[in-house]
């Protein structure tokens, strides 16, 4: 089996272009390549990967009840960012529960 095959039954069974490409250590833009021509021709779209945002990430661990400490080292980001995120989440719940 050859690289290109690898790719195609990687994203027949579900995963990701950037998936497929940092499991295998192949350029994006390979992969990528590779997956829009079995796209093309079965006359389908690739499909795109939804990040979520670091932001989102954040919020989510707030709403399980970590602190700001916690989740600047699980996430390995700086904890004055990860305090202006969750001080403007607090802010905006703050705001929404208010306005009920």
């Amino acid at each position: 089996m050859n690289k290109s095959d690898m790719f195609r039954e990687m994203y027949d069974a579900g995963m990701s272009v950037a998936e497929i490409a940092r499991e295998t250590g192949s350029h994006y833009s390979y992969v990528y390549s590779v997956v829009q021509r079995l796209c093309n021709k079965r006359g389908e779209e690739v499909r795109k990967e939804r990040k979520t945002s670091v932001s989102d990430t954040i919020r989510a661990m707030v709403d399980e009840g970590k602190t700001v400490g916690q989740i600047a080292k699980e996430l390995n980001r700086n904890y004055s960012f990860v305090f202006s995120v969750v001080k403007k989440y607090k802010q905006r719940l703050k705001a929404a529960k208010n306005s009920k």
